[in-house]
Order: structure tokens, then sequence, then C-alpha cells
């Protein structure tokens, strides 16, 4: 292998183990979010980490069956999420 193969092996590699924990980060952050917001809305509610994990698997299966066989509503998800990411920065500016 010459160096520039060495190197875009390497550059690769990384950016592989960064999609990986992307995708840890995405799902954990999901469940670690969703018990934070039950637990404002109820007082009696203690987070346990087998809820968070519950949800995570959860957040992962949705995502795998929708890759999987939701093929055509990727457009219309990534729409909304435009537009969500649009219509919250009046809300963030305002807010402020």
């Amino acid at each position: 292998m010459t160096d520039n193969q060495w190197i875009s092996w390497i550059c690769g590699w990384f950016a592989v183990s960064g999609w990986i924990a992307l995708v840890a980060t995405a799902g954990s952050l999901a469940g670690s979010l969703i018990t934070g917001a039950i637990s404002l809305t109820h007082e009696n509610y203690e987070v346990e980490r087998w809820h968070i994990f519950l949800i995570y698997l959860a957040y992962m299966l949705g995502a795998c069956f929708i890759n999987i066989f939701g093929l055509r509503l990727l457009p219309t998800i990534d729409r909304a999420a435009i537009f969500w990411c649009v219509a919250q920065i009046p809300m963030v500016v305002g807010a402020n």
C-alpha cells in the first residue's frame, strides 16, 4: 500500500467508528431526554437505567424498521425535520 492508501484506509475507519458512535449516542440521548421529561411531569417517577435502555432499544428498532421497511417515508421525514429545525429558529431567537 502506498502512503495515500494508508491514509485513506485510516480515514475511512475513523468515519465508520464515528458513525457507530453517533448511532449509539442518538438512542442513548433519546432515552435520557424521554425519561427526563417523564420525571419532570410525574413527581413520583424515578428514572432507572433499564428504563433508559428500553427506550434506547425502542428508538433503535424504530429507526431500523423505518430504514428497512419505510424507505418511501424517508423523504417526508427529512422534510419534516428541516421544517422543524427552521421553525425553531424564531423560538430560540425570541427566547433570548
